[in-house]
C-alpha cells in the first residue's frame, strides 16, 4: 500500500491535484480503487512528462504495458 503507507517506506505522497509540482520520471502513481474496502487501486511507474501528459509504465491496463495520461492542469 504505496499511498498510505508512503512515509513508513521513505516515500513522499501527493493527493492529486494539490501540488504545484509535476510528477517526474520514477515516481509512483497510486490510482484510486473504488471498492468498499477503500484499499489503493492500480500502480504505474512514470516514464516521461510533458506540459499535458504523463506517460506510465505498468501492467494489466493496457496490452503494451504502456499508457499515456493527459491532464489539463498546469504546474508552476
Amino acid at each position: 500500500d504505496y499511498y498510505h503507507q508512503a512515509s513508513a517506506l521513505g516515500l513522499e505522497r501527493f493527493q492529486n491535484a494539490t501540488g504545484s509540482e509535476s510528477p517526474q520520471p520514477g515516481d509512483i502513481l497510486v490510482f484510486e480503487h473504488r471498492t468498499l474496502s477503500g484499499n489503493p487501486g492500480h500502480i504505474a511507474i512514470v516514464t516521461s512528462v510533458t506540459s499535458d501528459s504523463i506517460a506510465v509504465s505498468e501492467q494489466n491496463w493496457s496490452s503494451t504495458g504502456t499508457a499515456t495520461i493527459a491532464y489539463d492542469r498546469p504546474f508552476n
